[in-house]
Order: structure tokens, then sequence, then C-alpha cells
């Protein structure tokens, strides 16, 4: 084939080639921001999962992201003992690892879990410690961490390839959230609990 004929292909095929775009997500609060988010792109995916890991006498990430039916895996890089434990009437989950020494691993089976399940874990030794697990099945996500006094933040799902895919966006005790949009739209809506609005967030997917 000359050069000619390549330019020629190449034409005719860029109509039909997948092109990547990002989503961004811009969270305002009107008051005092929650404890932290979850933004995800529900396209039936599977994202490696992030070991939950804990030092410092705290979880080292304020929310988790795990494949459905993919086992969890709870480490321990704390010089102290830990333990993990959850119980969700919700979703029907419940487990309790024990004991969970330094350097420690365990890993737990998800296959009961229901699909789209964000489950709250915590630690019986220390009670103040908590996160959440998300079962989701995702190629995308992003977890956001809320600091005290910031009201504005943003993230972005980059390289979104299924345009048809809905983005999710999750807060403890919020209205979950999941909206459609076509590339090169922007859509604004309200942060809901409780019936009460809380703040806005703003997607805008750009191709």
């Amino acid at each position: 084939m000359n050069i000619k004929n390549i330019m020629i292909y190449l034409l005719l095929l860029a109509p039909f080639s997948v092109l990547a775009g990002n989503i961004t997500v811009d969270i305002t609060f009107e008051k005092r921001a929650t404890y932290a988010a979850i933004v995800y792109l529900n396209d039936g995916g599977n994202q490696s999962n992030t070991p939950v890991d804990q030092k410092n006498k705290n979880f080292v990430s304020r929310a988790y992201v795990n494949s459905p039916n993919a086992p969890i895996s709870f480490m321990n890089s704390d010089g102290i003992d830990h333990n993990i434990y959850a119980n969700s009437p919700t979703h029907g989950v419940k487990f309790d690892i024990g004991l969970l020494e330094p350097s420690g691993k365990v890993d737990i089976a998800t296959n009961q879990w229901p699909i789209d399940a964000i489950v709250r874990i915590g630690c019986k030794i220390h009670p103040k410690m908590k996160s959440y697990i998300a079962n989701v099945a995702t190629s995308n996500s992003e977890v956001i961490t809320f600091k005290k006094g910031v009201k504005e933040y943003t993230t972005t799902l980059k390289d979104v390839i299924d345009s048809n895919a809905p983005v999710n966006l999750w807060l403890p005790k919020y209205d979950p959230i999941q909206i459609q949009l076509k590339p090169g739209e922007k859509q604004t809506l309200d942060l809901m609990r409780k019936g009460k609005k809380k703040g806005t967030v703003t997607f805008t997917y750009q191709s």
C-alpha cells in the first residue's frame, strides 16, 4: 500500500476511532465539607485494587475502590496492632478480621457483597479510625479527601473512553449522584443531605 492509499485509509478510519476525554468534577460546599468522596465511571470495568492499609493510627486512604468479587487485602504498615471490621445491615456486609499485627496481611472474600455497595470500616482498638470500601465495577475512579476549612475541590477522571457510561459521585450520608454526560457537556447539580442543599457539583466533559 503506497503513501497516498495509507492517507486515504486513515481519513476514512478517523470518524470511527475512539477518542479519550476527561471529566472534571468541581465540588463547592456552602459551609463545612464532609469526610471524603468517591467519583467513578460506572462502565463495568475492573480497576486494580489497592490494599487497605494503616499507618499512624489512621487508614492510609479515606476510601478504597474494590472490584466486585475480587478479594480485599488488609495490611498493617503501622508499628502497633489494629483490627478492621464492618457491620452494614443496609448492604448485608459484616466481617471482623480480628487482631492484625504490624506487617500483617489478611484477605477476605467479597463475592457476597452487593455491587455498588459502599461500606464503612473501622478499628475496634482505635474508635476514631474510619474509611470506606466501594464495591463497584469501574475502570476509572478518584477518591477526594476533604480538609478542614476548605470548601472547594476539583478532581478529574482522565482518559475516559466510554462516553456512554454514567458518572457516579458518592459522599457519606449525602444523596448519591449519577449523571450521564455527552462529550463537550457541562452540568451543575445540588449536593443534598437529609433534604437540605449543602453545596453544588459541576461535571464538565472535555473531549
